[in-house]
């Protein structure tokens, strides 16, 4: 979940803050975006359920190498927009999340931690973020 926590005249000097992302509305302004740090999905997730995906994940995990975590963790945008044209069936919203990867793209704004978006288009995880499944398991939680 996103919320807009201020708007501010683009000659402004922002400091931004950890999960907070700079979204130019026109010439003059730009919208802060605080991303939120969990979900009411997770933190309402049956305890047995959460357990569940976590053991499974990790068994799964355990599996792959060090550097084939690495890789799966790097997705190409092509791919990335193959999929979000299946998921988004609103042409408006996945508009926005495509002017939101772009937007990324360019300025290599790191509000997406613990992924970010290469300069040619790959999204992908920070190498020095914990590989671990436990951590790792989060990302895949569904968060709907």
């Amino acid at each position: 979940m996103a919320k807009i926590i201020n708007v501010v005249d683009i000659s402004e000097k922002l400091s931004l803050s950890c999960q907070q992302l700079a979204l130019p509305v026109d010439d003059e302004k730009v919208m802060i975006l605080q991303l939120s740090k969990g979900c009411n999905y997770c933190k309402g997730m049956e305890k047995r359920e959460r357990r569940h995906f976590e053991e499974t994940f990790s068994k799964q995990f355990r599996k792959l190498s060090r550097e084939e975590v690495i890789e799966t963790f790097r997705i190409p945008s092509k791919i990335l927009f193959s999929q979000l044209s299946q998921v988004v069936r609103c042409v408006g919203c996945r508009r926005s999340c495509e002017n939101l990867f772009s937007h990324l793209k360019e300025t290599g704004d790191p509000s997406m931690e613990p992924f970010f978006v290469t300069n040619n288009g790959t999204l992908t995880l920070f190498l020095d973020y914990p590989l671990k499944p436990n951590i790792l398991s989060n990302l895949f939680s569904s968060h709907e």
